[in-house]
């Protein structure tokens, strides 16, 4: 958790002029436009080779080193890709998840240049940060403090706590039920009806 939050740190610092507030709107996914082809380095297409690979790291440590244009796009990616696989695996309060999926964004938008190898991957990249960006601004018009009760409809839970980030179904010899998951509980439902509230503490 304090890594990922330092990474915020990290990324205002570097794109503060270019940090969208909330309820912003999302930029278009495939919207930036190359000035001039950029032809990779032998040590740029390691680079691409690395991030492919996973070990975001080893490019970030690297390339934290030289400050020129070119090594800097590399930091900024491998960070971006780096910063959205550690959150799959946190919870994290609504505030602090939209901080941090906006300096992937940051990061992504600092890349001067992208490499045609990762084009598709940092594409899939900005559309996954916008839809979670799209899904904490819409959640952030709801009263996310009022109690879920049991006997709710869905509609009620879906005014109080808004859309959940994932939703499980589960067939049941009495009928079907279905969890909704979110970032301060787990409600679960019976038809249409709230049949119990798991509330997490402490985010």
């Amino acid at each position: 958790m304090k890594k990922l939050l330092y990474t915020v740190v990290l990324a205002s610092v570097l794109g503060a002029c270019s940090y969208e507030t909330e309820g912003a709107k999302t930029d278009k996914v495939e919207s930036k436009v190359e000035k001039e082809e950029h032809t990779l380095s032998k040590e740029e297409s390691r680079y691409v080779d690395l991030i492919k690979k996973g070990d975001y790291q080893t490019v970030i440590a690297e390339c934290e080193k030289l400050k020129d244009e070119n090594h800097q796009t590399f930091r900024n990616i491998a960070a971006a890709f780096k910063t959205y696989n550690e959150l799959k695996d946190e919870r994290f309060s609504d505030h602090t998840g939209e901080l941090n999926y906006n300096a992937i964004r940051i990061y992504l938008n600092s890349a001067t240049f992208t490499p045609a190898e990762l084009t598709g991957d940092m594409n899939e990249l900005r559309r996954n940060v916008n839809k979670k960006l799209s899904f904490y601004a819409t959640n952030a018009k709801k009263d996310t403090n009022k109690k879920i009760e049991i006997g709710m409809t869905k509609k009620e839970v879906l005014d109080r706590w808004g859309r959940p980030e994932v939703i499980h179904n589960k067939s049941e010899i009495n009928g079907e039920s279905e969890a909704w998951t979110y970032m301060q509980g787990i409600i679960s439902f019976k038809g249409e009806t709230v049949e119990s509230v798991q509330e997490i503490r402490g985010i």
